[in-house]
């Protein structure tokens, strides 16, 4: 299993962040399974960031969809097919708002 960290792990103390990148380092080459574990995560925040990080490296002249992308924290993992929210609810609440396409 290959486990990935998703979110704003700077919220978290310096040892957990030390740790969930000792994680994702010994887990990275196991293909067969992926586990992402959200922690701090809101999507606005990973589009804030990645925002900020197209600004910082790319032309604005040239500046598509495909940037923002490979700039938020999910940007090596599948796009999800389906997304489902249990509860009756009718929202996302803020969770992969850029990566689930909507009809």
């Amino acid at each position: 299993v290959s486990i990935r960290f998703l979110g704003d792990l700077s919220r978290l103390p310096p040892d957990i962040q030390s740790l969930a990148e000792i994680i994702q380092q010994n887990t990275k080459s196991n293909c067969q399974n992926i586990l992402n574990i959200a922690i701090a995560y809101t999507s606005r925040g990973d589009m804030l960031r990645a925002t900020s990080r197209v600004i910082s490296e790319c032309s604005a002249d040239a500046l598509n969809e495909n940037d923002m992308d490979r700039m938020l924290s999910t940007s090596d993992i599948l796009k999800p097919d389906i997304l489902l929210r249990t509860g009756g609810e009718h929202r996302f609440s803020d969770f992969l708002l850029w990566e689930v396409d909507l009809l």
